[in-house]
């Protein structure tokens, strides 16, 4: 039966199922490690925010590829979007399925310096069955 089969999930910024995570305390973009996804079909990524108390700052949430794995400025955007802080949900799950990339990377940025929000992510490479 046609579908996906999966790899076991390798943590990329912090530790997801824990959870254990990076600060985010001012609009200074983090980044996680790099998927190497060659031989792949795609990468999911998972991501789980803990928002801070009462949050005005969003998150913009960036997938970045670089054909040859280096990351040496010359990264391309392949994925963007915003998450709104929001009005009374402590945490958040995401979830950003990539298809077609070699090498990527999340990166990671609050909107404003106001709150301090919390991120731990998780990639999983998978490949299509027929």
């Amino acid at each position: 039966m046609p579908g996906n089969t999966y790899d076991t999930p390798t943590d990329v910024e912090g530790t997801y199922a824990t959870p254990t995570y990076t600060t985010l305390s001012s609009d200074t973009p983090e980044y996680s490690s790099v998927v190497d996804a060659n031989g792949s079909d795609g990468v999911k990524f998972e991501l789980r925010i803990d928002w801070d108390t009462s949050p005005t700052d969003g998150i913009y949430i960036e997938v970045v590829e670089n054909l040859d794995g280096t990351f040496d400025g010359d990264e391309i955007p392949i994925f963007a979007m915003r998450v709104d802080a929001p009005a009374s949900v402590v945490e958040t799950f995401h979830t950003i399925t990539i298809p077609n990339v070699e090498h990527c990377r999340l990166k990671i940025t609050q909107t404003g310096t106001t709150d301090s929000h919390d991120f731990a992510a998780r990639a999983v490479k998978y490949r299509k069955v027929a």
